[in-house]
């Protein structure tokens, strides 16, 4: 019997996490979300809207939930998605606030900036939410 070895080849989707439980690691996840920005070629627009989306995001990790991760990744060599994930108490009325159209912060923020976005929370599970950043400001919601 033959065995042949196997080559582990490069992924094209490399995901870098970011646990975000002080100031330091949200300064972080912005620094590695201006590198995956200019990588994909996002104009300055752009990538100020990811910065804020990063911001906000990572803002309400260490606000509301007990521990949470940023998870940042480049899609198609054109857009750069953030999803976060917590284990904290899940957000009351999550479709209440994001129907907020006067908010300048917080999630609908998250929701204008993005061309793609979801977000699921359940009361004690948790809270999961996902951001695209593309070159344009034309949203595809989901």
């Amino acid at each position: 019997m033959e065995l042949t070895k196997q080559r582990r080849s490069e992924s094209k989707w490399t995901t870098h996490v970011v646990s975000v439980r002080r100031d330091f690691d949200r300064t972080e996840a912005k620094r590695k979300g201006r590198e995956l920005a200019a990588s994909v070629g996002l104009g300055p627009d752009r990538a100020a809207a990811l910065d804020i989306v990063i911001h906000e995001l990572s803002s309400n990790l260490l606000d509301h939930a007990v521990r949470g991760e940023l998870w940042l990744r480049t899609i198609a060599g054109r857009s750069v998605e953030v999803a976060a994930i917590d284990a904290g108490p899940g957000i009351k009325g999550l479709g209440q606030i994001l129907r907020r159209r006067t908010a300048v912060t917080g999630l609908p923020n998250v929701r204008r900036l993005s061309q793609q976005f979801h977000a699921e929370s359940r009361p004690g599970g948790g809270t999961y939410v996902r951001a695209v950043i593309g070159p344009t400001k034309t949203p595809t919601l989901s």
